[in-house]
């Protein structure tokens, strides 16, 4: 019991709502005793109140979204305070006033919701300005009878947790006769019905607010409220905006251990999500080139639920601060030319040209000096001589700095390498063969050569990787006399270029 009148106690700290009990002694005399200002179902009531002249008063309290109801006591003079439970006798407070409320005279105490239950209280107070003592009984009905709970997989709760998209029935009861309860969702009015019955797929936790009037209240609109949580994954970005030819690192939380993610990319809302293949971690860096919306899929740690949340992030497209003309990038025999226009420049310190093999990752392959400041058109080019031979497809962009530090890129150009365009031509000699057999091929540089054979079954059966040198070569397969009569697939590999050829031993 202790422990409920230490908690009962808290009546006194806080402010929630407009119900008002208030003691003042006029003038400094006694004979009006106090006033006395309490709650009813419509509205607040005031009463001047002689000592004796009405022993009970009756104060109805209707709370609305869950919110408690205030109580203000009002004297001339520091004065003791007792508040008693009648059913019981227990002393629910003791208040004394403390120094700083000496000057307003005032002390606030508050009814939370549901911690009190409809109750008749004795209020006594001892002044020294008057002879007699105040004292006045309250019966305090806490209001409204409204209840709410939700009920999801068979379980019954007031707080549940569910997998995203799981059916929801919430449940309110206690309304007046014929009167309508009202669904609110994210402030939203969403259902409106006689039974108090919602059924609802929350996809993320929501706070449900369910109004309606009661027997109690008249027409005081009450409500309560439910929160039905979701357990969802979370995707963060280390960014919301970046400018372009910046990135962005993207990380989901709350999946379970040792369970993919699957990521997904949109750069337009009325376009579908594309897979974004190879990215199966919980964290990934993008590069993207304008305003990109991101989704990631997976299983949450907590409920073993299916999960899917997604985030955009925003690209300024700043242009350069120089009026960019043109900007191509073509391939001249082993190396790429870069040229690039400007029509005006202001504070142009330099350009960075950068190469990227992913069209994510880029470093810097050379430097351009800019033109300061000037209204001149100004040609710019750049040869490319360490081009690797075996990239599919390279990109470059420009990074133009300013004088005073700051960094602006151009659009990215992407190039074909000649190794796409050339194609490895293998032969094989004999085919089939007795013991011995050779790859002829034409080789597109200097990177080495994988030959894999494989069986039937798709297993591998014998590797072999060569150096060599660009043009024709001829490479003998080791070990062809330990494989077993039959057919065979072998694949000649050389960077991201290859050939698969059949072959069979006699």
């Amino acid at each position: 019991m202790k422990s409920i009148y230490t908690f009962l106690s808290c009546i006194i700290l806080l402010v929630c709502g407009s119900a008002m009990v208030g003691y003042s002694q006029p003038g400094g005399g006694c004979s009006g005793q106090f006033t006395l200002t309490y709650p009813t179902a419509s509205g607040n009531k005031s009463e001047s109140l002689n000592n004796g002249d009405k022993n009970t008063v009756p104060a109805i309290y209707c709370p609305t979204n869950g919110a408690g109801g205030e109580i203000s006591l009002q004297a001339d003079s520091p004065e003791n305070i007792t508040v008693t439970r009648l059913s019981d006798g227990a002393v629910i407070s003791r208040l004394t006033f403390i120094a700083s409320e000496v000057a307003s005279n005032t002390i606030k105490a508050v009814f939370l919701p549901g911690t009190l239950q409809s109750e008749t209280y004795r209020i006594y107070s001892v002044t020294t300005t008057c002879q007699s003592a105040k004292d006045i009984t309250v019966e305090l009905t806490i209001a409204p009878s409204l209840t709410i709970t939700a009920t999801a997989n068979g379980i019954t709760s007031t707080n549940p947790t569910v997998c995203p998209g799981t059916p929801v029935t919430i449940k309110a009861r206690g309304a007046s006769t014929g009167s309508t309860y009202t669904l609110v969702a994210n402030g939203t009015a969403t259902q409106s019905n006689l039974t108090g019955d919602f059924l609802v797929y929350p996809n993320a936790s929501t706070t449900y607010t369910v109004s309606t009037n009661t027997p109690t209240c008249g027409s005081t609109v009450v409500s309560q409220n439910i929160t039905i949580n979701a357990i969802n994954l979370t995707l963060t970005s280390n960014v919301s905006n970046i400018t372009q030819g910046g990135s962005v690192t993207l990380t989901a939380t709350g999946g379970a251990a040792g369970t993919p993610y699957t990521w997904y990319e949109r750069t337009n809302a009325s376009s579908n999500f594309t897979l974004i293949s190879g990215e199966t971690t919980s964290t990934i860096t993008r590069a993207p080139a304008r305003t990109t919306e991101y989704r990631v899929s997976g299983t949450t740690s907590a409920g073993n639920c299916p999960s899917t949340v997604s985030l955009i992030v925003r690209v300024n497209s700043a242009p350069l601060p120089v009026e960019l003309i043109s900007f191509e990038a073509v391939r001249n025999d082993k190396v790429a030319v870069l040229t690039w226009t400007t029509a005006s420049e202001k504070n142009s310190a330099y350009f960075d040209i950068e190469r990227s093999f992913d069209g994510k990752s880029f470093e810097s392959v050379g430097q351009r000096a800019g033109a300061g400041t000037t209204s001149a058109r100004t040609n710019y080019q750049f040869v490319d001589t360490r081009l690797a031979q075996t990239a599919g497809t390279v990109y470059y962009r420009l990074r133009q700095v300013d004088v005073t530090g700051e960094t602006n890129y151009s659009p990215v150009r992407a190039l074909q390498s000649s190794a796409t365009a050339r194609a490895i031509k293998a032969e094989v000699f004999p085919n089939p063969f007795d013991k011995t057999v050779a790859v002829q091929y034409y080789s597109l540089g200097t990177d080495a050569v994988t030959l894999t054979v494989r069986n039937v079954l798709g297993q591998t059966v014998l590797t072999q990787t060569a150096s060599t040198a660009e043009g024709v070569q001829e490479i003998k397969l080791s070990d062809a006399a330990s494989l077993t009569r039959g057919m065979y697939y072998l694949t000649i590999r050389q960077g991201n270029q290859q050939q698969v050829v059949r072959i069979s031993r006699q």
